[in-house]
């Protein structure tokens, strides 16, 4: 596999990652949020830092 595939698959697994996180952050409830120190505003920014 040459670089730039490795490059490409390597942001597609990056991708896949915030999607997963992001998707997981969105299921939890306000209260739940709160119990883990975020709000629902902050959930893309928290799952784009714990991601990319």
């Amino acid at each position: 596999m040459g670089t730039s595939s490795k490059g490409l698959l390597g942001r597609f697994r990056r991708w896949r990652r915030y999607q997963r996180t992001l998707k997981e952050l969105q299921g939890l409830s306000v209260r739940e949020l709160h119990d883990i120190g975020i709000t629902p505003g902050e959930i893309r920014r928290v799952a784009r830092e714990a991601t990319f």
